[in-house]
C-alpha cells in the first residue's frame, strides 16, 4: 500500500512540474479536448462517406448481379437455339444424304434406260437393214 501511495506521489509531482500553473493546465486539457472533439468529428465524417459510399457499392453490385442474370439467361437461350440449329442442320444433312441417294439412283436408273434405248436403237437399225434386203430380194 505505500508503494502505492509512493507512485501516486510521483506521479503528482511529474505533472506538477509539467504545468507551472493551473491555468496553463486547464489550457493544456482544454487543447486536448478539442483535438480529440475534431478527431471524433473528422472519424464521424469519415464514416459516414464510408457508409455512404457503401450504400452505393451495394447499389451498384446489385446492378452488376442482375446484369449477370441477364446475360446468363440470354446465353442459355443461345444455348437452346444453337442446340435448337444443330438439331435442324443433323435432320437436313439426312435430308441432303437421302437426296443424294435418290439423285444416284435415278443416274443408275437413266444410264440403265438410256443403254435400253441404245440397245433398242441398235435392233431397230438391224431390224430395218434386215428388212431392206429382204426388201430388195423381192
Amino acid at each position: 500500500m505505500a508503494k502505492g501511495q509512493l507512485g501516486a506521489l510521483y506521479s503528482k509531482q511529474g505533472r506538477l512540474s509539467k504545468f507551472r500553473t493551473q491555468g496553463e493546465r486547464d489550457d493544456y486539457l482544454r487543447s486536448e479536448i478539442a483535438s480529440v472533439e475534431a478527431f471524433k468529428q473528422n472519424q464521424t465524417t469519415a464514416l459516414v462517406s464510408v457508409r455512404r459510399d457503401l450504400t452505393s457499392t451495394r447499389t451498384s453490385l446489385e446492378d452488376i448481379e442482375r446484369r449477370i442474370a441477364n446475360a446468363e439467361t440470354q446465353a442459355d437461350g443461345g444455348r437452346n437455339e444453337v442446340k435448337g440449329l444443330s438439331v435442324r442442320i443433323a435432320a437436313l444433312k439426312n435430308e441432303s444424304a437421302e437426296l443424294t441417294e435418290q439423285r444416284k439412283e435415278f443416274w443408275r436408273e437413266e444410264t440403265k434406260l438410256t443403254s435400253q434405248i441404245s440397245h433398242a436403237s441398235e435392233e431397230l437399225r438391224s431390224a430395218e437393214r434386215n428388212l431392206t434386203s429382204m426388201m430388195d430380194k423381192v
